[in-house]
């Protein structure tokens, strides 16, 4: 997904029509300089990770702003309903 001045703003990565990605986060959020938002990790359409926070939210310098919190309120979320502001 683009932004109207062509930088990417979201990275998603599919198969068999779920999220789902093994090696890396499925999901990946850009502010409009270009640096990380958000990383979400998806299995088979469901948030999940086994090695760290299914979740993690960057601050703009690139170090980590939120993992546990955004991990335990996950669950109340859907993912139309997770769309970071710009």
């Amino acid at each position: 997904c683009y932004r109207p001045d062509g930088s990417v703003r979201l990275e998603e990565y599919w198969l068999d029509d779920q999220q789902h990605r093994t090696d890396g986060p499925a999901v990946i959020w850009y502010r409009p300089d270009g640096s990380v938002k958000l990383e979400e990790y998806w299995l088979d359409d469901q948030l999940h990770r086994t090695d760290g926070p299914a979740i993690i939210w960057y601050r703009p310098d690139g170090s980590v702003e939120s993992e546990d919190e955004m991990v335990r309120r996950a669950k109340s979320f859907t993912k139309k309903g997770m769309q970071p502001n710009d």
